[in-house]
């Protein structure tokens, strides 16, 4: 950013929970001279990126050179700035933002992979007061075995798909029905996995032993496990349970 001098440019506003608390900050940037070094660099405290003289948290004076960008593919937003005597470089990380994925096998079922293995809750998600927007949906306590427990894939019988995943937007991940044979696996179901204890579904066996057998959902199947003392059964012809 090079021109036109000494003006005030809003930059982004960045979104986050501070301790549980939803909180935004605006960065500023004031345009140096030509040549110049009187460049600045400002946080502000807040959601109105329009006025730059109130709640200041930060300055950052005398730049020079100023660059704001995010490399393609990436979930980062960068910014470098040099001043007199020094450089800086930050990185910002933009969990809200979900890239496109090539699916392997036991790869994870979420969409965005900033960091390998970990599920990102992200803002507007709370379930009594949400912060904004959100996609994500159940609740901590929906259980399959008191029936409360939200369908995020649903599959039939014979494999052919009733209603199509929407599993990525599980606020409490997800789990898998055994009982089946699909090449997708059975219906599947937003909250915490409990597989294997009474009321709740089979825990299901892996892709092995699915190559060896057309499975079918019948009381006690060997298709999924339970806890002991526990056997299988079906319900509805498509969910096994253990009982």
């Amino acid at each position: 950013m090079e021109r036109p001098f000494y003006t005030w440019n809003g930059l982004v506003r960045l979104d986050f929970l501070d301790h549980g608390v939803a909180s935004s900050h605006c960065l500023h940037y004031r345009i140096p001279k030509k040549d110049g070094n009187d460049g600045i660099f400002r946080v502000t405290i807040g959601k109105n990126c329009e006025d730059y003289q109130k709640n200041i948290l930060l300055d950052i004076v005398d730049i020079k050179k100023f660059k704001l960008f995010k490399k393609k593919g990436t979930q980062k937003l960068s910014i470098h700035f040099e001043g007199k005597t020094e450089q800086f470089h930050w990185e910002f990380p933009l969990y809200n933002l979900v890239l496109k994925k090539d699916y392997k096998k036991f790869d994870s079922p979420y969409l965005s992979d900033l960091n390998k293995g970990v599920r990102y809750r992200g803002l507007g998600i709370s379930e009594k007061k949400p912060l904004g927007e959100s996609l994500l949906f159940g609740k901590k306590g929906d259980s399959f075995a008191k029936g409360d427990a939200i369908v995020c894939h649903k599959v039939g019988p014979d494999c052919r798909q009733l209603e199509s995943s929407q599993c990525q937007n599980c606020r409490y991940g997800w789990y898998q029905m055994a009982g089946n044979s699909c090449p997708g696996g059975g219906s599947k179901y937003c909250g915490v996995d409990l597989c294997g204890e009474s009321g709740q579904p089979a825990c299901p066996k892996g892709d092995e032993f699915k190559n060896f057998a057309r499975i079918s959902c019948q009381d006690g199947s060997n298709a999924g496990f339970c806890l002991p003392t526990l056997n299988t059964y079906c319900r509805n012809k498509v969910d096994l349970v253990c009982l």
